[in-house]
C-alpha cells in the first residue's frame, strides 16, 4: 500500500472504540511476508477535524503471525498519522516488523493515558512470542506515549530484543516506556519536551546508551524498577550529567 491519503473514522455508527478500525490491519495467523505500507498519509478525526470523522482509531494494526521466513513480515515506512489516533503503529506479538522514517503527530483525546504514537505489545498470544522488532528514525509527537513497549506474556513465551534507535521523540506526556519485563536496545534517540522523557519498568537485561535526554520537565529517566538502570553514555544536556532526582531512580535531563 503506497502513496494513499487514508481517513480513518465512523461517520453512522458512532464513536470508534479503541482497535475498532484502522487503515490498515493484517490478519489473525496470517503470514504477511513481504508486505509494505509506505508514503501514506492517515488522518484520523479528518485533516481539519473535519466533522463527521471521529478519532479513537488505530492507524496500522498488526495481529499476531506466524511469519518464520526471516524477511520483514511488514516494513512500515515514510508515512504520516495525524489525529485522535488510538495507536499510530500497533504491534501485537507479530515479529520481524520494521517502523521506520514515519512521522506521527497525534493530538492525543484527553484523559485518554493509552494513547501511543507505536505500541508493541509481547502477550505471547496463543503460544507465539515476539522477536525482531525495530523502530528506527521515527518522529513523534503530541501523545500520551510516545513509544510504549509491553510485556504481558505467560511465563516460558520468549521475546526477542526491541530495537528502538535514532528516533526524535518531543513534546510527549511520557517519551518511552519500557515496561516490565521488556527486553529493548534504545540508543542515539533524541528526547525533549516531554514530561518524562524514559519510563522505565523493566527488570530485563537492555541497552540504554547514547541518546540525547534534555529539557524534559518532570524526568528525563523515570526508573521505577526496583534494579539499577546503566545509562552511562547518555547525553543530559550538560557536561555534568543529569541533575535532581532520587538516586537511583530519577533523573531529570
Amino acid at each position: 500500500v503506497e502513496y494513499c491519503i487514508i481517513y480513518v473514522g465512523n461517520t453512522t455508527y458512532g464513536p470508534l472504540q479503541p482497535n475498532q478500525c484502522a487503515a490498515l490491519q493484517t490478519g489473525l495467523w496470517g503470514n504477511p511476508s513481504g508486505l509494505e505500507f509506505s508514503h501514506n498519509t492517515v488522518y484520523v478525526n479528518g485533516p481539519e477535524n473535519i466533522p463527521g470523522y471521529v478519532g479513537n482509531a488505530d492507524g496500522v494494526f498488526i495481529n499476531p503471525g506466524t511469519n518464520t521466513s526471516g524477511e520483514p513480515e511488514l516494513t512500515i515506512t515514510d508515512n504520516t498519522f495525524i489525529g485522535n489516533i488510538w495507536h499510530g503503529v500497533y504491534v501485537d506479538s507479530a515479529t520481524y516488523v520494521v517502523i521506520a522514517d514515519n512521522t506521527f503527530d497525534v493530538a492525543t483525546i484527553p484523559a485518554n493515558a493509552n494513547d501511543s504514537s507505536i505500541k508493541v505489545l509481547n502477550r505471547g498470544a496463543y503460544g507465539v512470542g515476539q522477536k525482531d522488532i525495530i523502530i528506527f528514525g521515527n518522529v513523534d509527537s503530541g501523545s500520551a506515549v510516545g513509544i510504549r513497549l509491553m510485556n504481558d506474556s505467560a511465563p516460558g513465551t520468549s521475546q526477542g530484543c526491541i530495537f528502538v534507535a535514532w528516533n526524535t521523540i518531543a513534546d510527549n506526556e511520557i517519551g518511552i516506556l519500557v515496561g516490565a519485563g521488556v527486553t529493548a536496545s534504545i540508543y542515539n534517540n533524541a528526547i525533549s519536551g516531554n514530561n518524562v522523557g524514559v519510563q522505565w519498568e523493566s527488570d530485563a537485561p537492555s541497552y540504554f546508551h547514547c541518546n540525547n535526554i534534555e529539557g524534559n520537565a518532570a524526568f528525563g529517566v523515570n526508573n521505577t524498577s526496583g534494579v539499577l538502570l546503566d545509562a552511562n553514555l547518555n547525553w543530559w544536556g550538560d557536561a555534568s550529567g543529569p541533575s535532581g532526582g532520587v538516586a537511583p531512580y530519577d533523573y531529570t535531563g
